[in-house]
């Protein structure tokens, strides 16, 4: 299998991070600017032409907040009620989520193989941080841990089908650590509740090793005869380790989910999707404006 430049992927990922972070200030910069002008109405009106203070005073304090609210969710004010309302508020989670390989794609190698959920508990937990650009959108960038092992058994390739002697005793211990950015829209039904979509990509570090051995020859022909188990098969006491696991693997992915907020600065979020396996589970932190 391809082996992956780790420092080629580390930079892309944290370029992208820094590109969705000065997206977020340049817009609450230029929303920013109706205030000054504003003002600088209101000097304008002591003079003699009134018609250029209503000009300074009315026009550009709308166009803002027009482009805000056109086809998006809600407005700004809307959010956390009345005037004054941030323009870009910040969260900071706790995530936690359950996790499956889909055994589908592993029957396109292997006729027999072991997977997520049999015999144990697979999930995945990490660190959020959001970015809502109020009215349009919000930024995720996160830092997770996923277990991806495996319970031990014997796995057999689908080329080698027909030869059960091939079989290998495997032992996977899988996880990966990875960064994470992501895209959503969003739709507020309420100022306390709101459905979230979208997706981005992921790029991580591969943990732990595979390891394998071959089964007792004879044991593998019988219960290819139809006189035994395969699983039930002694193997060799010597376990060679897997050369083929990849240093780096990373995926797109696409979610979406329910976000609650509560107590003012608390939010809770339900989410669900895929990415490059299937995963559901929810997060918990708090907002600051």
């Amino acid at each position: 299998m391809p082996r992956y430049d780790v420092r080629r992927g580390t930079t892309v990922a944290l370029l992208f991070c820094c590109a969705a972070f000065f997206c977020g200030q340049a817009w609450a910069d230029e929303a920013s600017v109706a205030a000054p002008e504003q003002e600088l109405g209101a000097v304008a009106s002591d003079g003699d032409d009134a018609g250029a203070a209503s000009f300074w005073q009315g026009a550009p304090v709308e166009a803002p907040l027009s482009l805000l609210s056109a086809g998006v969710s809600s407005a700004p004010g809307e959010e956390h009620g009345g005037q004054g309302a941030p323009t870009l508020t910040h969260t900071i989670a706790l995530h936690g989520r359950l996790i499956h390989f889909p055994g589908f794609v592993l029957d396109e190698w292997f006729t027999v193989h072991s997977n997520t959920w049999q015999g144990q508990a697979n999930i995945a937990a990490g660190l959020d941080y959001v970015l809502r650009i109020v009215g349009v959108m919000e930024v995720q960038l996160g830092l997770f841990w996923t277990d991806l092992s495996m319970q031990d058994q014997y796995w057999l390739e689908e080329r080698k089908r027909d030869d059960w002697t091939s079989a290998k005793y495997t032992r996977q211990s899988l996880s990966v650590l990875a960064m994470e950015v992501n895209a959503f829209g969003y739709y507020d039904f309420l100022p306390e509740f709101g459905f979230f979509y979208g997706g981005g990509v992921w790029l991580g570090g591969i943990l732990g090793d595979v390891q394998r051995a071959n089964v007792r020859e004879d044991c593998a022909q019988n219960a290819q005869a139809g006189l035994g188990e395969l699983q039930a098969c002694p193997h060799d006491p010597v376990f060679l380790k897997e050369q083929a696991v990849p240093n780096v693997i990373g995926f797109a992915s696409v979610s979406a989910g329910l976000r609650f907020q509560f107590e003012e600065r608390m939010v809770l979020r339900l989410e669900g999707g895929f990415k490059g396996y299937f995963f559901g589970g929810l997060s918990l932190g708090a907002q600051f404006f």
